[in-house]
Formats: structure tokens, sequence, C-alpha cells
């Protein structure tokens, strides 16, 4: 047997060395797995198997995954067959914890700071890369059957080793985090499974029984958690007792963390088990809670039986009281109060049966000293008036002490430095939070001291107010809240006996009944709903809440009474601020009480009503808001503002607690409407916030709103008062309207500061007071620390002169640390800030941060909502003559009718107004026409004024027409003689066309005698250059002379063109006599000579007459000197040509061929241009002829044109242009 142990030794040492072995990790594992699976058939020893078992769980550390895969079901087996030998056991049961173990990033982590290697790290993250953890699987594998873990149950016995039972637990305690569910199950099916583990819980003897007990505290939460089955097992195996026994060994709450893991069990037990909440108390374990909290324990009817424990009592009541409190022992007791919330967390007998219990043990005397008159952490006092808020629920008993308990209440004296109030700041609770992170304060320890004995609902409320003078803040004040909300909930005489304790004593004594149950809290609830705003905002301890807290607390004496609200309206308030007996509301019903209170009305110095000086108060407040606003808003542009009044935040507050306390005390109450309704100005400032626009928080509109729905909808008491039903619904239709009015109340709920509000609002504002707390102790620590790094600083200086530089580092080292997370602290305050800021110059500063931040409602107040909201929107949509609730009892068939009788009444407004609008434009019609009558009349006037002085213009004008008359015939008649004159100059122009023609003709016979000399082609073609370009000049000149006669223009220009043109042709023909007689001359040299000299006569003649003509142009007048120009141009033209011609003629006559060979042989030839010559001659005299017809034709047109417009009466130019072309032809 040793030699197989020494085998399997041998190879798990060569597989562990660093390449040694020749076989793998998985193949050890399978062969080893594989010898205790079949342990029987190899025949294997105990040593064997359990070597075999040593040898995986070495393995297991570095190949879990692999070793649960292939070798845990065979480890499994080995825990059934095994069990009973403790080492075996033990090392099953830690390779199984191993194996089941789920590691977490921060324990990995954690792992690789102490020191792991880096290839454990490596596998480990391999393993978590493979999928799912591995010990998630393992434990599946372990829970497939029951077997494995009913084997392990057995281990826990007393009898067994102590590391066997230690190792037990851990692994019951991996299994139960992992799967808690099937270990449940199977610890359920498991004989004597329960009773197992809570052996463990027994005493013994030894600090290894200790360990093993500790363990079991832990596993026990664990395993009975959110099973009610196992929780029953539990508690009937004796786990209460055992529980309680560990407690009170261990000093109760002073016993440390294992006091609190027994606490935590005993919790898990009670926890959503009704059954084990009676057993509980059937086992007569609820008087064991008080003592946990060192209570001392008092006679059953509060008597004590001789003077010496009367003494007794007292002194360990003071040490109750005055007891320290560190953070464990906070927790503790925080336990303490969860397990008797949980006993009364019901609503049946049983809550019932738990209350009596708590209150016959001195329970709730406990949580009354331990509230109001004890040194204990503000935490933790608030945490006992929720609990004694539950104890007093329904419940007459616990009440009626709180109405019979003395307390002494305990108050902090701040030291010196802290009683001066920080500038700016309001509320006690802020004040505690300054002091808590200043550490020259947190340093020193505050001193207390005990005032007067006064009745126990006193100190709730001035704890709740505010004026108590305990260390807390809005925390420990919303629990108190809550804890008087419950003790005036269904006790009707607690809330007589706090109204009737606002009268003075002079007028309580009148009445025995009410002095006997008239009680002092009522004065200081009176004080704090009278006192005006504006004085308390500039004292040195201002505190909003007050206002707000005061209005809350009054809010829960007058909500669903009308009894309480008749107590209340017979409170008035005198010109003293004193209250004083009013039975105005009393008085109704008849005439002379109606004139009685007219008359009370009329007097000035009447004492004014409670409910009036709310208003007078919310007037005051209004005032005060719109102040703050413009001053922060100046504030965040930039501005230097002073201000020693609350903030706007805190006004809004103020608002809002006398806007609710009034809607809460109006509702269901018409004779407290009729009160409201008294002095007209209460409606308007209440309308005011509601009808603006802009600028006012959403949350008081809303709220104003409500208010005035409710005395709308309630003002049914048929007094006199100054505002009636009938009165107030045309003022709320014309100043806010339906609509706008229920867009008011609708906005409400979408408010963060309503919405935030739920049914444990009060309860969570214990968070406030944990975190003043921890800002304490860290500023606490802090202090303490550098205390000791200042002393170690000097003890070294001290011992030795030359100190390490890094001393005083090393002596303070966590300094950096605490200065990042402040420098992140006040980074995340800073921000804070500028977003508040930028809302605040946006006018959005009731979304800021800062002022939606504390209390606002409570939930009492949204359930008030939410069941009247609906139908006060609605109300002011009812007829005066009805209300709300009578219009819901109306049947079907009435409502139908009504609903036709309001259409119809819509109808007949609608007509109305259209018979209203169409008489008013009827109106505006009449006033128009005749203010456009008076208009006309005058502009007719003028008229006729202005006719009568245009008369002698009129006569002057028609003698200037006359005149213009005659001037226009003698033009016309000097025009007609200018047109004669151009007919003359049209027959000249006949007269020399004809002689052309003769000329022309003359030049034919010449040509003809002179056939023997013929001229040559050169000077035919230039003859028919000379020809065509004739033609030309004479189409250009008929193109003229038509657009000319088309226009009607002038004709002078034409003529003159027309005798250019008859010149140009003369010179031509000229030219051509010359060319002819040039020919003659070369057949007859001897003719020569006269023949150029006739020539040259004929040229000077007509150069003659070129200068006649030009002398008859410059007779022309100045204006058209352009188109004389033009023409003398082409003059110039034609003298050239004529002097090209020449220079042709002479080149001619010196170039002659001797030989006449040539002229014999072209001589029929030229003969042919010669008859073509003399044709185009004839044709450009009927050309010349044409255009002379032409001519008369546009001289007769423009006379005939010019007499048409004259008739006409149209101007026309002068005669010039006759007498100029008159000129031109003679």
């Amino acid at each position: 047997m040793l030699h197989g142990f020494n085998i399997l030794r041998q190879q798990y040492s060569n597989l562990a060395k660093p390449g040694g072995g020749n076989q793998s990790a998985i193949n050890t594992i399978q062969t080893l797995a594989d010898r205790l699976i079949k342990a029987d058939e190899y025949q294997l020893s105990l040593e064997d198997r359990r070597a075999a078992v040593l040898a995986l769980k070495g393995l297991s550390r570095d190949h879990n995954r692999a070793v649960g895969q292939h070798a845990l079901p065979a480890l499994l087996k080995s825990l059934q067959r095994d069990a009973k030998d403790e080492d075996t056991a033990r090392a099953l049961i830690e390779c199984s914890i191993t194996l089941c173990e789920v590691h977490s990033p921060e324990a990995a982590a954690t792992a690789q700071a102490s020191g792991q290697t880096q290839a454990q790290a490596q596998n480990r993250r391999k393993q978590q890369n493979q999928g799912p953890p591995s010990g998630l699987q393992h434990t599946d594998v372990f829970l497939q059957e029951p077997g494995p873990l009913h084997c392990l149950l057995p281990l826990l016995a007393p009898h067994r080793a102590f590391y066997t039972r230690f190792a037990s637990l851990q692994l019951l305690g991996s299994l139960l985090r992992n799967r808690p569910h099937r270990v449940q199950d199977h610890v359920l099916v498991a004989p004597g499974g329960c009773g197992a583990i809570l052996e463990c819980l027994a005493e013994g003897a030894g600090s290894s029984a200790e360990i093993v007990r500790n363990e079991a505290l832990l596993l026990l939460p664990h395993l009975v958690y959110a099973n009610a089955d196992i929780q029953k097992l539990v508690a009937f195996e004796g786990a209460f007792e055992k529980l309680l026994d560990v407690c009170a060994a261990q000093g109760r709450i002073e016993g440390g963390i294992i006091v609190q893991d027994a606490l935590e069990g005993l919790e898990a037990l009670l926890r959503y088990n009704v059954s084990n909440q009676n057993y509980f108390r059937e086992t007569l374990s609820i008087p064991m809670l008080a003592p946990l909290l060192f209570y001392p324990p008092g006679s059953p009817n509060n008597e004590l039986p001789s003077k010496h424990a009367d003494h007794e009592y007292a002194r360990q009541l003071e040490a109750f009281c005055f007891q320290d409190w560190d953070q464990q022992k906070v927790v503790n007791a925080k336990i303490v109060l969860d397990i008797a919330a949980l006993l009364i967390a019901g609503q049946a007998e049983g809550r019932r049966a738990n209350q009596a219990a708590l209150l016959q043990c001195g329970m709730t005397k406990c949580l009354i000293d331990l509230a109001l008159g004890s040194t204990a952490p503000a935490s933790l006092k608030a945490q006992a008036l929720h609990l004694l808020a539950s104890l007093m629920q329904s419940s007459r008993a616990n009440q009626d002490l709180l109405s019979s308990l003395l307390v002494q209440p305990v108050k902090v004296l701040l030291p010196p430095k802290a009683e001066t109030p920080i500038e700016g700041q309001h509320g006690g609770e802020q004040q505690q939070q300054q002091l808590g992170q200043n550490p020259t304060f947190a340093s020193q320890e505050p001193s207390f001291t005990r005032l007067q004995p006064r009745p126990a609902a006193v100190c709730l409320v001035e704890t709740a107010i505010g004026t108590s003078g305990a260390k807390g803040g809005l925390g420990l004040r919303g629990a108190a809240i809550a804890c008087f909300r419950s003790y005036v909930a269904d006790n009707m005489e607690a809330r007589l006996s706090i109204i009737n304790g606002m009268l003075p004593e002079a007028a309580a004594e009148e009445d025995n009944a009410t002095a006997s149950a008239a009680s002092p809290a009522g004065k200081i609830l009176f004080e704090g709903i009278t006192q005006n705003p504006s004085t308390t905002a500039t004292s040195d301890h201002a505190d909003a809440y007050i206002h707000l807290i005061s209005t809350m607390l009054f809010s829960y004496l007058l909500r669903g009474s009308e009894t309480a609200k008749s107590a209340a309206r017979s409170i008035a308030i005198d010109l003293d601020g004193k209250a004083v007996k009013h039975v105005r509301a009393e008085k109704q019903g008849d005439n002379d009480d109606d004139d009685d209170d007219d008359d009370d009305d009329d007097d000035d110095d009447a004492p004014s009503s409670l409910i009036q000086v709310l208003v007078a108060n919310l007037t005051l407040s209004e005032r005060e808001l719109a102040d703050a606003v413009r001053k922060e808003r100046a504030s965040a542009l930039g501005s230097t503002v002073s201000s020693h009044s609350y903030s706007a935040a805190d006004w809004t507050r103020i608002m809002v607690g006398y806007l609710v306390l009034l809607s809460i005390w109006l509702h269901e109450s018409p004779l407290s409407v009729r009160d409201f309704l008294s002095e007209s100005a209460t409606l308007q400032a209440v309308i005011q916030p509601v009808a603006q626009s802009s600028g006012v928080d959403p949350l008081i509109q809303g709220l104003a709103a409500f208010l005035l729905g409710v005395a709308y909808e309630f003002d049914t008491d048929p007094g006199k008062v100054a505002v009636t039903r009938a009165t107030m619904h045309p003022i709320l239709h014309s100043r806010i309207g339906a609509d706008q009015f229920a867009v008011r109340i609708a906005r409400i709920p979408d408010d963060v500061r309503f919405r935030q509000v739920t049914p444990d609002i009060l309860e969570k504002l214990i968070f406030v007071e944990e975190q003043t707390e921890a800002d304490e102790l860290r500023a606490k620590q802090q202090a303490e620390a550098k205390a000791a790094a200042a002393q170690a600083l000097a003890a070294a200086a001290a011992t030795a002169a030359s100190a390490s530089p890094s001393s005083p580092s090393s002596a303070s080292p966590s300094h950096p640390s605490t200065g990042d997370g402040a420098k992140s602290e006040e980074k995340v305050k800073t921000d804070e800030e500028a977003a508040d800021k930028d809302l605040e110059v946006n006018g959005l500063g009731h979304l800021s941060k800062r002022r939606r931040a504390g209390l606002w409602f409570d939930w009492s107040f949204v359930e008030f909502w939410r069941l009247n909201s609906t139908l006060i929107s609605r109300s002011i949509t009812v007829d005066p003559a009805s209300s709300s609730a009578r219009e819901a009892a109306m049947p079907v068939e009435l409502l139908d009718a009504q609903r036709q009788a309001e259409a119809l009444r819509d109808t007949v407004a609608k007509q109305t107004r259209e018979i209203e609008m169409l008489e008013k434009r009827r109106d505006q019609l009449s006033c128009t026409n005749t203010e456009q009558l008076e208009q006309l009349q005058i502009q007719l006037t003028k008229a006729q004024e202005e006719l009568a002085s245009s008369t002698p213009q009129l006569e002057a004008l028609r003698e200037e027409i006359e005149e213009l008359k005659s001037a226009h015939a003698a033009s016309l008649a000097a025009e007609q003689s200018r047109n004669h004159d151009l007919v003359q100059l049209l027959e000249e122009a006949r007269k020399s066309e004809e002689e052309c023609r003769g000329k022309v003709l003359q030049l034919t016979s010449e040509i003809a005698r002179s056939s023997a000399g013929k001229p040559t082609q050169k000077e035919l073609l230039a003859l028919q250059k000379t020809n065509e370009e004739l033609k030309r000049k004479y189409d250009q000149l008929l193109t003229s002379t038509t657009s000319s006669a088309a226009s009607g223009g002038v004709g002078l220009k034409e003529l003159l063109e027309a005798r250019d043109l008859a010149e140009s042709r003369a010179r031509q023909i000229s030219d051509l006599e010359a060319k002819l007689a040039g020919n003659l001359a070369e057949t007859t040299a001897s003719q020569s000579t006269e023949e150029k000299r006739e020539l040259q006569r004929r040229v000077h003649e007509l150069e003659a007459q070129a200068s006649a003509a030009k002398a008859e142009r410059d007779r022309v007048s100045a204006d058209q000197s352009t188109q004389l120009s033009a023409a003398k141009r082409e003059k110039e033209v034609l003298e050239t040509k004529l002097s090209e011609l020449e220079k042709k003629l002479e080149e001619c006559m010196f170039s002659k061929n001797p030989s006449r060979s040539h002229s014999s042989l072209s001589e029929g030839q030229q003969g042919r241009e010669l008859e073509q010559a003399n044709r185009e001659k004839e044709e450009i005299s009927r050309e010349n002829e044409d255009l002379l017809v032409l001519l008369e034709e546009l001289t007769q047109k423009r006379k005939s044109d010019k007499a048409r417009l004259r008739a006409k009466g149209e101007p026309v130019s002068d005669d010039d242009d006759d007498e100029q072309t008159s000129d031109h032809a003679d």
C-alpha cells in the first residue's frame, strides 16, 4: 500500500517540475480520478485514496477546470465513501472549495497584488476566457444529486474535527452564494440538515468553537433568505434563543461584528415570514429587544416597588441616555430597530398583538427616550421615531403613552465658535453639516445638558420644528413629522388637546373640559404658524423649515375633521399677536348674527381670525419671493447684492406650506371658506400669482389655483360674506379662465418637487443624517490623523535633530488621497453652482438643484391631491347655483337636459355676441360714412372756390388759342408758298433733265459718226462699271425717296439728292462724251485737239454748274448743314472719279498703238460694246425721268399730309423747308 502511495507522489513530483515528466496534466488527472472511481476494483487502501485526493487537490489550484471536468465525480464519490476519515474528508472538502470558488475581478486583483505567480495568473485568465466561470459549472455538478450535500451536513457535528467543520461551513457558503435555491432544496430534504447547522451556534469553549460559530453566523442569513420553509425549520430548531444568547454573551449591541452577524440572522428569519413573527412573540423573545439597547427594565404598571429601585432605574436610564456611540454600535442598534419594525409591518391581528407586546415590554418607552431624550446619533434617533410612528399607528395605547409620558430632552452645547451661525445659511441641518466638514470643530467632542422634564408631545413638536436644541438635521425632523402624523391620525383627543393648547390659560379656564385637554404643544405650534416670516428671516437662527413644518403639523390636526377645523376657527389673534377666543365662527343662521359679524368686520380693532393671519403671511411671502428672485438673478448676472433674508427657494417653500394648509383647511368646510372670503383682498392676493403668465414658480401657481378651486367648490354657506360663490365665478373666468385654471393645476404632477414624493419620502431623509454623520466621522479621523502626525513629528524632532526628510511624508500617507477627494467634491459642487447660476440667469431658477433639494411635501398631501385634483380642476366650470357633488349625483336624463340647456345658452350667447358685433359694426360704418360725407363736402367747397378763381385764366387761355390759330393760318399760307416754289424747282430740274437728254442724243449721233474709231475693251469695261455705279446710286435714291414718302417728312433733302444725282449723271455723260472724243481722236489726229478743247470747255461748263449748285446749297439754313456736308462729300467723290476718268482718257490718247491691225480686228466687238453703252444710256435716261415723276409725287404727298395734320389741329413744322426748297429750286 505504501508502495502505491509513493508512486503517486513521485508522479506528481515529476509533473510539478518545469518540463519534467512525459505525461500531461490531463493524463495525470484522469489516472487519479480513475483510481478513485475504481478503488474497490483496484483494492486501494484508504491511504492510497487519500494520496490521490491530495494530488488532485494540489492540481486543482493550477488546473481548476481540468480537475473539475475529469475528477469531480470521482471526488464526490470518494466524499460519500470516505467522509468518516477526518484527513480524507478535509482534503475532499478543501478541494471542492477550490473547485466551486467563483473569483471576482476584485479578488483576482487582490491575489495578484498579494504575490501570486505569473503562471498562476495566466492560467486563471485562460480559465476565465474559456466561457462561464468554472466555479458555477462545478457547483452544478456538485448539486446535481442531493447525496454529496447530505454527506456534507453530518460533518458539522460537534464531535468532528475543527478543520472539517470549518471547511464544511465554508463549502456550504460557496454553494449558497453560487446556487442558493438548489442548496435550500437539498437542505430541506436532508435529515437533520438545519439542526446540524444550528449546532454550530452552540456555546463552546476555546477559540475554535468561536470560529465555527462565527462562520455559522455568516452562513445562516444566506441559508434562510427568501425561503419560508427553511425559516420555519430553523426557527423551530431554536434559532431565536441561540441567536439572542450569542448577542447577550457578546455584550449586546456593544458586541461588535459578531452581534451584527447574529442580529442579521435573526432579521433574516423574521423578514417576510408572519409565522416566525408570531412564533417570536410566543417564545417571549420580544422583551429581549429593549435590553439589547441597554434600556433598563421597568415594572409593568410603571410603579417601582421601592425608592431604591426608583433611584436605580433613574441611574440606569441616565446611563442609557448618555451612553457612548461608536459606528459599530450604531449599526447594531439599527438592526435591533429593524427587527422591531418587522414585527409591526403587518396590518391585522398579528400587528396589533406585536404592538401590545412591544408596549408591555417597554419598547415604546425605550424608543421615546432614545429619540427625544438621549445623546444617540441623529440617524439612530430618526429611525427610532419612524419605528415609534409605526407603533402608534392605529394603537391608542401607544398614543396615550406618548401623551402622558414626561421626557427630559438633551440639548447639545456646541463649541463657542460654533454657536455663531454661519452667514447665508438657514436651517439647523446646514449648520451641522458645516460643523461636520470643519475639522477644528469635528475634533471637539460636543457637550450635552439635560433640560427640565416636559411632555413627550412637546418634545416631539419641538424636534419637528427644530427648536428642541437636539443635534440633528432634516432627517430627524422628517422622522418627527412622521411620528406626529401617526400620533394624531385617528386621535381626536390629541388633536383637540393641541388646538386648545394654542389659547391662553385664561380663555381655557372658562371651559373645564377644554382646560383639562389643553396641551402645551399647541403654543409651540401656534407660534410656528403665525409668526411673521420676514421677522424670522433676519434673525440669527433663521430657518425656513420652521414655517413649512409648522403648517404641515397643523394640517395633520385639521385633515378630515370639521370639529378640529371649528376649534381652529375659534382662535383669533389680537393686535398684540396673542391668541384670543373668537366665537364668530359659531354664529350662523339668523340675520342678527350676520349683522354682528358685519359689525365685527367693520371694526378695525377686532382680532383677526387664524385664516386671515395665514393669508396675510402668504401675501407677505409672495412679495418677499419676488424680491429674492430679482436679487438672485442680479447676483447671477454679476451684480453685487447684499441680502440678509431667505433665499428664493426658502420663500417658495414657505408659500407652499401656507397654500397646502389653507387647501386642507377649506376642503369640505363651508364655514372655513366663509371665513376665508370674508375679505375681498384675500381673493385678489391668491388670484394674482395664478393670473401672471411668467415670472412665477409653476408650483406656486398650481397650488394657488387649487386653493381657489377648493374655495369655490365648498363655498356653499348662505352667510353674508364679502365674496360669494356667484361673485367669484365671473372673477375666476375673467382673470384666469377655465382652461388656464385647469392647466395650472395639471402642471403640478409634472414638477420634480412633487413627482419625487413617495410613500417613504420621510424615511429617505435619514440619508441626510447618515451623510452628515459620515462627514463628521471623516473630519474627526482627519483631525486625529493630523494630530498623530504632529505628535510623531514632534517626537522625531525631540529624539533626533537630524531626522530623515522622508519621515514627515510617511507620517501622514493618507493626506494626498484625502486632498484629492476634497478637490473632487469641490469640483462637483462648483459645477452644480454654475449650472444653478445659468438657470437663475435664464429665469428658470425653480429648476435648479439647489432650489429643488430638501423637503417640500409629504405623502399624505400627495394622496389628498390625487383624490381631489380632478374635481377641483373642473369646479369653476360648474354653475354657481350648483356644485360638483350635486352634479355627480344627478341622473343621466337630468344631466342630458342640463347639457342641452347649456348648448342653447351657448347658442344664445353666441348670437348675442354676433348682434353686438353687428351693431358695433353698424355704428362704425355710420361714423365712417359721416366722416366721408364731411370730407367730400369740404372737397366740393374747395373745388368751387378753385373754379371761381380759374375763370380769368380760362379767358386768357382762349385768347391765346385764338392767337395760335391765326399764327397757324399764317404759317400754313407760308408753307403753301414754299410748296409752290418747290414745284417750280422741280420744273427747272425737269428742264435740266431734258437738256441732258438732248446732250445724250447729240453724243449718240456723234458716236455714230465716229464709228470708224471704236473704244478699247478696257474702256468699255470701265464704262460698264461706271454705269453699274450710277444704277446703284439711282436705286439708293429711289429707296430713300420711298421712305421719305412713307414717313411724311421734310422733302428738301430728297430734292437736293435728286439734283446732285442729276449733276453726277450729267458729269458721267460728259465723261462718256470725253471718252468717245478720245476714241475719235485715235482715228483722226487732226480733229483730236479741237475735240479735246471742246471736251475741256464742257468740263468747265459742268464745273461752273457745279459751282452754282454749290452756291445754292450754301444758302440752305444752318439746321440742314449736316445733310449738305454729306452731299458735298458725295460731290467730292464724283469729282475724284471725274479726274480719274480724265487720267484714263489721257492714257488712252498717249498709249496709241501704231499698227491699226488690232483696231480693225476688234472693230466688230467694239461696235457691239458701243451699242450696249448706248442702250445703258437710254435706260439711265428713262430711270431719270421716273425719278422726276417720283419726286413730283412725293411733293404732292407731303403737301397733303401737312394739310391733313393742320386740319386735325396737330402741330406741324414751320415752312422753312418749303422756303429752302423753293430757294434751292430758284
